[in-house]
């Protein structure tokens, strides 16, 4: 059983906003054996390509809200590996505002940020996991695609939007063996050095914050063949907060 968990030989690309979840990813991915591809964004790249060893994995710096600089990047990792067999997207830029407060670049910005990126990534990798007829996509969201809360409309929306994609991208392609699934975060924790009573973690039934080991064997799970028969799920890492009601 647990050969089913292994990713040594496969082909993971990472596809990022440059956050701190991503780093603590691609450690985590390359740890298990995996090659790793990142494509992220240029100014973020630099930082990421310092955590990758030399000779199983590459960091390509993209803008990847613009399709041609996806689809480049996609046959690079694809000229270098050869296959590519895993996608996870970790794409998370927050905006917390009233909706009554929000411009109409914001909202463009956000959807372009989240939504977007992801929609390209899935469409670019998808191009090679339907012709080789396998594939496992794994999008790292946030729970709040299935709640809303106040100031949180844009947000809350572009996780949904992604959501949605993860179930239709996976019946569309389930007949050419390509997996999709999502992972919804919940609350992480608060930056080192935060201070101030943290009235959100009483209020998550496990009584704390989600830290990245909770999440990442998640992700490792969906995308192994482990859960070959497994697509167009969304799974909640969230201490048993979607669970209130």
């Amino acid at each position: 059983m647990l050969a089913e968990f292994d990713l040594s030989g496969k082909v993971a690309v990472v596809a990022s906003g440059g956050q701190s979840a991503a780093v603590e990813l691609i450690r985590y991915l390359h740890a298990a054996d995996a090659k790793i591809a990142v494509i992220a964004g240029p100014e973020k790249a630099g930082e990421i390509a310092d955590e990758l060893p030399a000779g199983t994995a590459l960091c390509i710096p993209t803008d990847v809200t613009r399709e041609t600089e996806v689809l480049k990047a996609m046959d690079r990792t694809f000229a270098e590996f050869g296959k590519i067999d895993i996608l996870v997207n970790s794409f998370n830029e927050e905006l917390w505002k009233p909706v009554l407060d929000v411009t109409e670049k914001e909202w463009r910005q956000a959807m372009q940020a989240n939504a977007t990126s992801v929609f390209l990534t899935c469409k670019a990798a998808a191009h090679y996991m339907t012709a080789q007829r396998s594939g496992s996509i794994v999008n790292m969201i946030s729970a709040l695609a299935e709640r809303g809360i106040p100031a949180g409309a844009v947000y809350c929306a572009a996780m949904g939007a992604v959501l949605e994609m993860t179930r239709a991208m996976a019946i569309e392609w389930a007949p050419m063996n390509v997996r999709v699934n999502a992972v919804g975060a919940g609350w992480r924790e608060r930056p080192a050095g935060a201070t101030g009573k943290d009235i959100m973690a009483r209020y998550i039934p496990a009584q704390r914050r989600m830290r990245a080991g909770d999440i990442l064997p998640m992700v490792r799970f969906l995308a192994s063949d482990a859960a070959s028969f497994i697509s167009g799920c969304l799974y909640t890492v969230d201490g048993g907060l979607m669970a209130r009601a």
